[in-house]
This record gives structure tokens, sequence and C-alpha cells, in this order.
């Protein structure tokens, strides 16, 4: 799959950052699963390549998601 992240302003004030608005982009593979009636997992992996809106990018070799869900 192709992911893409974006985020805006911080409303924390002691957060430093480059630009209030940065995005990443780049491929994931992964595993879906749904356990019993209402949990969920879903974990992924793949290079990253940040940017922001001032001109600053690099890659992140490797990106890592788990999430573990309950279906309400």
């Amino acid at each position: 799959s192709l992911r893409l992240v974006s985020r805006g302003p911080s409303i924390a004030e002691n957060v430093g950052r480059t630009s209030d608005f940065d995005f990443a982009i780049g491929p994931t593979w992964g595993i879906q699963r749904k356990f019993s009636k209402n949990l969920h997992l879903l974990f992924d992996v793949g290079p990253q390549y940040y940017f922001d809106t001032e001109g600053n990018g690099n890659i992140w070799p490797i990106m890592v998601q788990i999430n573990i869900g309950f279906d309400l």
C-alpha cells in the first residue's frame, strides 16, 4: 500500500518544529486481522520520506505502525 501522513500546527507549546505543516509518504507492507467480533490488529512497516513546507526533508528508513483496536 501507499501511506500519506500529514499533521498541522501543534497544540502543545513545548514542541519545537521547523514548520507548522509536514508530510510523509512511502510504501508500506503489512497485515491486518480481526479477532473475535470486536478486536482487530494492524501491523505495517516501510520506508518513509518526510518533508515540510520550509523545504526540509529526509528519509526515515523503517517506519513501523502497530494498532490494536476495539470496535464499539
